[in-house]
């Protein structure tokens, strides 16, 4: 049987025993991450005109401003938000709270009937000694979390619960709320997901131009535009890369240019690892969010 993941409907191995792919499972692990480290630069933009970095005000206007951004205070200050709301300029916190207590309501309840316990987890109907009993869905009112109100807390307490909502019918519908709430945030402090490069030639089209994003799960080639497992590329990675480091150890110059990597330091160490692009501005880019895979 051929199971579809709930967000992306690609085709799941049914090995894996999941409802949701890995791909989409990463992209809201990261969505919520990003969302707590976003969280410093949202702070330096609530002076309108100034630096996501700094926080500075610049340019020059001819009558008073509003002293702060609304956007970002909405974003930051307390509120209400409950699964179904418009998410413009939502609090942060209020929307995570809000998720959390629609996962809560769907927490699996327990009954016992003659003397069997029955676990319903959906409000499903269940058959037990051919007569046809229906639990209601819901075992909470609101979730609890000891650690606090704030963005940093709901989103660790949706990390640690997101097993268990990515079984739920509502799994598509958190992904969306939380990639569009994170689309709010950059969209003010501009930034995107960092970009690191790896030495490994494509396992498809042999070119040096293996990247992999923070957002997503798989790696990608720049060249043929493929995405590959992690796993097959790290098999890949290590079946080939002991021959290219001799290579490099004996034309580090020819090597070099065939990796498109700097021929100085080559000889110096087996592995070379160029540094990692960090997060910068890009005000003339779209934001890029965690994307859904295709």
């Amino acid at each position: 049987m051929i199971t579809y993941c709930r967000i992306c409907s690609r085709p799941v191995p049914e090995a894996e025993n999941r409802s949701v792919c890995r791909s989409c499972e990463h992209s809201m692990r990261y969505t919520l991450s990003a969302l707590v480290d976003e969280l410093p630069a949202l702070v330096a933009s609530l002076v309108p005109g100034g630096s996501t970095l700094t926080g500075s005000r610049s340019g020059a206007r001819a009558h008073a401003p509003v002293p702060v951004d609304l956007r970002v205070l909405s974003l930051l200050g307390p509120g209400h938000w409950a699964d179904g709301d418009d998410l413009t300029d939502v609090p942060l916190a209020a929307a995570l709270r809000g998720w959390a207590d629609a996962l809560a309501t769907w927490f699996p309840s327990h009954r016992v009937v003659g003397g069997t316990e029955h676990l319903e987890p959906f409000g499903v109907r269940r058959i037990a000694g051919g007569t046809e009993y229906l639990t209601p869905a819901g075992g909470c009112d609101a979730a609890l979390n000891r650690g606090g109100d704030d963005v940093e807390d709901w989103a660790a307490w949706l990390t640690r619960y997101l097993p268990y909502a990515l079984d739920l019918p509502v799994a598509a519908d958190l992904y969306s709320d939380l990639t569009a709430l994170l689309h709010n945030v950059r969209a003010i402090t501009l930034t995107k997901p960092r970009t690191h490069r790896r030495l490994a030639p494509c396992p498809h089209c042999d070119a040096f131009a293996v990247v992999h994003r923070d957002s997503e799960w798989e790696v990608r080639c720049e060249a043929c535009r493929r995405k590959i497992d992690p796993d097959e590329y790290a098999l890949h990675a290590a079946a080939v890369m002991p021959e290219l480091t001799a290579a490099a150890a004996v034309m580090p110059g020819l090597t070099a240019i065939a990796m498109n990597l700097p021929a100085t330091g080559i000889t110096q160490r087996a592995t070379p690892t160029p540094p990692d692009t960090t997060d910068e501005r890009d005000p003339d880019a779209t934001p890029q969010d965690g994307q859904r895979c295709a």
